[in-house]
């Protein structure tokens, strides 16, 4: 895997929905930075727990939604969110690393 970071990507980026994945999402985006070197970037679906301070202490940024959008609405968020900051790829993952 780390080869891959020797290939010349476009801008690339990580999007990961979340929603109350306080547990999970820490591992994931530390996993995730030993892997590669892109950036990551959480949004977060109005979680109750800490979900955002375990994303940012583990290196991602964080999009918090002030209103719960679900999954879906959430990962849209984050793709026009990278395509605003002028990625031209996104890879999209889910909180708990299952996909």
């Amino acid at each position: 895997m780390k080869e891959l970071n020797r290939l010349p990507l476009p801008p690339t980026a990580i999007i990961i929905p979340a929603y109350n994945e306080a547990q999970a999402i820490g591992p994931v985006i530390r996993e995730l930075r030993e892997q590669c070197d892109l950036p990551i970037f959480v949004v977060d679906d109005s979680s109750t727990d800490n979900t955002i301070d375990q994303a940012i202490g583990s290196g991602a940024k964080v999009i918090p939604l002030a209103t719960q959008l679900g999954a879906w609405g959430a990962m849209q968020t984050g793709l026009r969110f990278a395509e605003r900051l002028g990625f031209e790829i996104a890879i999209t993952m889910d909180a708990d690393g299952q996909h």
